[in-house]
């Protein structure tokens, strides 16, 4: 059997496994008090598995022909495709400022922090148990949550652009050589937003969305780091919606 099919059932596999895990711990705290240590611990197991398929890939660089320029570990350098490039770099531009300015009022605004603040106490008391859960864990409290936080947000920067988006797409190109490049985007778009079933059904669409994205970043710019970089920030962006608890 071809090595690239090889990793990437084993990489798919031990992603579903990682997601029931998450959906069956999420389900458990239904109905109890999520505090800092059961939040921490989540973080904690978050930076452990998230860093796995990293480990894996790369024992598949370092004993194949592959490198991390085929998973996407490269300078930027823009398509030959003006319109597309302005059009996603442009939308790329738009959330990382919404999220700078999000973390400015919340530094700056009282007033802000309050009516953020009521929105997510709103949120946490309305819709199903299972997306007040998810909101819950996501959303450090404390200080030291933030910093966990932190470590999680690097890590799902870097592992999960490297997994969904560069080894991925790769190993996809691989095993369906005929494929279009946007056919293969749209497929580690789905599996992105499949294997964050945790966090529920809007979770799951939420998530393949910002995945498709992340893949035209990657496509216009023919390289992960654009997409690493916006990616840890969206994620931090949740440290700033919670003033700290003492």
């Amino acid at each position: 059997m071809d090595i690239s099919i090889v990793l990437l059932l084993i990489l798919i596999v031990f992603q579903i496994i990682i997601s029931l895990m998450d959906a069956r711990d999420v389900k458990k705290l239904i109905g109890t008090d999520i505090t800092e240590k059961v939040r921490i611990n989540f973080y904690k197991g978050a930076i452990i598995w998230g860093w796995v398929p990293v480990v894996i890939i790369a024992l598949f660089v370092a004993f194949t022909s592959a490198t991390w320029h085929d998973m996407g570990i490269r300078k930027v350098l823009l398509s030959d495709f003006k319109w597309l490039n302005i059009a996603v770099l442009g939308i790329a531009g738009v959330v990382a400022v919404l999220q700078v300015y999000q973390a400015i009022m919340y530094l700056l605004s009282e007033k802000y922090r309050k009516e953020i603040a009521a929105v997510l106490e709103d949120k946490m008391n309305s819709g199903n148990h299972y997306d007040r859960v998810t909101l819950c864990l996501l959303t450090p409290h404390t200080l030291k949550e933030k910093v966990y936080f932190f470590f999680v947000s690097v890590t799902a920067g870097i592992c999960e652009e490297i997994h969904f988006r560069g080894c991925l797409m790769f190993l996809l190109s691989n095993v369906l050589p005929n494929a279009h490049i946007g056919a293969i985007g749209v497929i580690a778009a789905l599996l992105f937003g499949l294997f964050h079933c945790y966090q529920g059904f809007s979770g799951v669409i939420k998530t393949g969305v910002v995945g498709m994205i992340f893949v035209l970043l990657y496509l216009v710019t023919d390289s992960l780091v654009p997409g690493i970089l916006l990616h840890f920030w969206i994620d931090y962006s949740n440290a700033f919606l919670i003033r700290e608890e003492r």
